[in-house]
């Protein structure tokens, strides 16, 4: 039984595959077809893939890329490219031999490496579904159209992911190496504006707030984060938080 990586490809990430891969084929034509033109490459849906055969290449590192060509789909994308379109047998032998030597190229351009394609009745059934991280297209080379179906390693290889920023850390360790100032107000009540402008250090306000009284701790001009009360540490002052805002 074979395991398969669960992964989606949402439409950002394949607009960007079908982006890195347009100028591939474009160069690949230019270098193959004696009168080259545009390259058009389509979104394609899993459920539409109806190819009579698909041409199947892995390298070395496991990334793979399907080809939905048979062999007369291969002849004829040979002589569109050779500007000779076939009309004999030995029209569809040279043709599919450009063909296919086309496609190899192609192929081991996408993947990096030399590689030969080999023929399958099937796609690889993890295509049919785009859970698996596939990304589907349709290529049209003139009037020649096929699919061209790539893994998700072939994917990252050919439109990187993104490098990830700086793991995230759980709210306890990342706040014990932090340091904050923290402000602790006391409401006191009303005073004579008088009585305040004449205040000096050392002089005692009488208030009807008792020293159980809650104390506010906030961060800078922030909103309360704490509330507590005062009370000793090891023959310190300090407070006391009991409710968190």
């Amino acid at each position: 039984m074979n395991a398969h990586v669960i992964r989606w490809q949402g439409p950002a990430r394949r607009l960007a595959v079908r982006t890195a891969l347009e100028p591939l084929l474009q160069d690949w034509q230019r270098n193959w077809a004696v009168a080259p033109g545009a390259v058009v490459v389509n979104d394609l849906p899993h459920a539409s893939l109806q190819a009579a055969a698909y041409q199947l290449a892995t390298s070395a590192a496991g990334a793979s890329v399907v080809a939905g060509l048979d062999r007369a789909a291969i002849a004829r994308l040979g002589g569109a490219l050779a500007g000779a379109p076939t009309r004999v047998a030995a029209d569809f032998n040279a043709a599919l031999g450009v063909g296919e030597d086309a496609l190899g190229a192609l192929l081991s351009a996408l993947l990096g490496a030399a590689a030969t394609p080999v023929e399958q009745a099937e796609a690889p059934v993890e295509v049919m579904s785009d859970r698996y991280g596939w990304v589907c297209t349709e290529v049209r080379v003139g009037e020649i159209g096929f699919c061209l179906l790539l893994d998700p390693r072939l994917c990252d290889r050919l439109a990187p992911m993104p490098s990830k920023g700086e793991p995230l850390h759980r709210r306890t360790s990342a706040l014990a190496q932090s340091t904050v100032a923290i402000t602790a107000s006391l409401e006191l009540g009303t005073v004579d504006v008088s009585l305040v402008s004449s205040l000096r250090p050392g002089d005692i306000l009488r208030t009807g707030i008792a020293l159980t009284a809650p104390v506010t701790l906030g961060v800078a001009e922030g909103p309360a984060v704490f509330t507590g009360r005062l009370t000793a540490l090891d023959q310190h002052k300090a407070i006391k938080a009991e409710k968190i805002h």
